[in-house]
């Protein structure tokens, strides 16, 4: 199942990035894929930024839904293509918010 996860993964982030018009400065990351045991679907956990983008973003996933399987459908060598829904990966938020509070503390520190 890790394979097809990751396949999965790599192959999706090919096309997002081949097919997807993004605003300009706009990221979208693709954290990791589950997919179910009967693979017949695929969660696809991402992180969106910067954050202002996200609902512009999330929109144009949500528009392109179709395509995005199509494509996805034409790469990977599987009886059946699963399913894509998309999640906000909540985990990656937050390591980047401690990151960016640790950046602060040690900017503070240096500024001691």
């Amino acid at each position: 199942m890790d394979q097809t996860n990751e396949l999965i993964q790599h192959e999706l982030s090919q096309i997002m990035a081949r097919e997807l018009e993004l605003p300009a400065g706009a990221l979208i990351t693709i954290s990791k894929v589950r997919v179910s045991k009967d693979l017949n679907y695929a969660t696809v956990y991402i992180t969106i930024s910067p954050a202002e983008e996200v609902g512009r973003v999330y929109g144009i996933l949500r528009d392109n839904l179709g395509i995005l399987g199509a494509a996805l459908g034409e790469t990977i060598q599987m009886r059946r293509t699963p399913k894509l829904s998309f999640r906000m990966d909540r985990q990656a938020e937050k390591v980047m918010e401690i990151e960016k509070l640790l950046d602060e503390v040690k900017e503070s520190q240096e500024q001691s």
